[in-house]
């Protein structure tokens, strides 16, 4: 081009490659001579541009970097879900690190041994198909990852970054119901919080020519720092709700929570013409127990009590503590009285295995009222008020029983009331 008009031209995309084979960026520059008005030649001068491409590459991601940052934060401060904002996350990482597939996890447990990880966000993922109905709710509850020679489970136990290159086991070998197996490097970073080791960054690529490294790891240390706060801030928000939601001693959904659950439940029933039933129970002499055995020996029979009855509930099902011995299930996704006589039956069986508690070997019985919409009431409080005058109904029958609402209980309590007032 020099030659043909005598120009100068400059060239900044040119690549060589030294003796060894490994290739490098250079500009050229080709300067025409001339002597007087006759074109003599040309000067090429070539320049390695290695170190300014470097520089250029990192205020380009950096400043991309910044853009997503600013995004994150604006979506956190708007009150997007954290669910959305983990997704976010994930994929700024996935594009940044030039990476095929992965996850963000919440550690749930590392005191006792087997760690557990909760998947918050995960992207093409490959489902192992022989385990595909299980891993929906796995996912959701909490993988367990007890081998510490596994690449997860060695990260858990130790709280070390890892990372592997080609050729590495397929996730299936490494405690999660995945199967990743084209994969050729893989990234694993804890995420540390104000309460120490929160959770875990894994990034996979397929890409045989690819590897992470040490410098990877820094470029997007922004983004790990911003998860650990939105991690926090999830936690914390997750502590709240469960203080405002549920019962301290037991875990189970406490009386507020039920009170509005149930006037949701009652709505939705009255819309569609369906059918549900509130089953109230308590432990038959309660006070005895902690009179007797003291309360630290009643407070774990209400845990283990609580406990059998959540082996008995279904998905649909809510089940609360009211407080003291009184435990309630709103039991929905059911068809008849049958049904709820069947699963009351089983709850009064439930009680009867004896409790381990320590030294001391207990056996009690429960009593249970039933009520049922519509035809026990057509509100909540009638419905509540129904489902207690039931469970006296099994307490003046013998206890150790289940009884379902009537107007004959009715008559019988206001006796009973009468009385008890002297009248």
């Amino acid at each position: 081009a020099a030659f043909s008009d005598a120009e100068l031209h400059r060239v900044v995309d040119e690549v060589f490659w030294r003796k060894d084979g490994v290739s490098f960026p250079v500009e050229y520059t080709a300067t025409p001579m001339r002597h007087g008005e006759i074109l003599q030649g040309a000067v090429v001068i070539f320049n390695d541009i290695t170190e300014g491409k470097k520089q250029r590459e990192a205020i380009d991601f950096n400043h991309a970097l910044m853009d997503k940052l600013l995004t994150m934060q604006a979506d956190y401060l708007a009150g997007v879900a954290s669910a959305d904002l983990f997704a976010q996350a994930l994929n700024i990482l996935l594009d940044l690190t030039q990476s095929q597939s992965g996850f963000i996890g919440e550690v749930i447990d590392v005191t006792l041994g087997a760690p557990y990880l909760r998947i918050l966000s995960m992207d093409h993922i490959d489902w192992d198909p022989s385990r595909k109905l299980d891993c929906s709710q796995q996912i959701k509850q909490g993988l367990e990852c007890h081998d510490a020679d596994t690449l997860i489970g060695k990260m858990l136990k130790t709280g070390r970054k890892m990372i592997v290159d080609s050729p590495i086991q397929p996730l299936t070998e490494i405690d999660l119901p995945l199967d990743q197996s084209g994969v050729s490097s893989y990234l694993g970073l804890p995420i540390f919080g104000k309460d120490g080791f929160i959770g875990v960054i894994v990034l996979l690529n397929t890409m045989l020519a690819f590897s992470y490294n040490d410098e990877i790891i820094e470029r997007i240390s922004p983004i790990v720092h911003a998860l650990s706060s939105m991690m926090d801030a999830d936690a914390a928000s997750k502590k709240l709700e469960q203080m405002a939601h549920h019962d301290e001693l037991t875990g189970l959904y406490n009386r507020a929570f039920f009170n509005e659950y149930l006037d949701k439940t009652l709505a939705l029933a009255k819309r569609q013409g369906s059918f549900f039933a509130l089953i109230y129970l308590d432990i038959d002499e309660f006070k005895g127990i902690n009179d007797s055995l003291g309360h630290p020996v009643g407070d774990a029979l209400l845990q283990e009590v609580a406990q059998r009855l959540l082996s008995v509930s279904r998905a649909s099902d809510l089940l609360a503590r009211l407080g003291g011995d009184e435990f309630i299930l709103i039991v929905t996704n059911t068809h008849s009285i049958r049904e709820v006589g069947y699963f009351a039956d089983k709850i009064v069986g439930l009680a009867l295995q004896p409790y381990c508690i320590g030294a001391a070997k207990l056996h009690v019985t429960t009593s249970v009222g039933i009520a049922c919409f519509p035809a026990a009431g057509d509100n909540a409080a009638v419905l509540f008020k129904n489902a207690d005058i039931a469970l006296y109904k099994a307490k003046a029958a013998g206890k150790n029983q289940y009884q379902f609402f009537s107007e004959a209980a009715i008559q019988a309590k206001n006796r009973e009331e009468k009385i008890q007032q002297g009248l």
